[in-house]
């Protein structure tokens, strides 16, 4: 499988496999998902920071906090 990564300021979505979205979390380590930190499947998101295989993102709603890459999506 090819390793996936992403620059800052790419615009990305989430995965088809998340069909209801992915939650965000407040720290790169953190398991706890912020309170209504659900990114719905269809947003646009842009990619604000790389940690290895942790990703901060802010969603077209506003919403800024961690993920994993292998959650998101390059649009073609």
């Amino acid at each position: 499988m090819r390793r996936r990564s992403f620059n800052v300021g790419e615009l990305v979505g989430v995965q088809p496999g998340y069909d209801t979205g992915i939650w965000l979390r407040r720290l790169e380590s953190d398991m706890d998902v912020i309170q209504d930190g659900r990114v719905l499947p269809d947003e646009t998101i842009v990619v604000l920071e790389v940690r290895g295989e942790a990703v901060r993102v802010a969603s077209t709603r506003g919403l800024v906090g961690w993920t994993w890459m292998n959650r998101l999506k390059k649009f073609d």
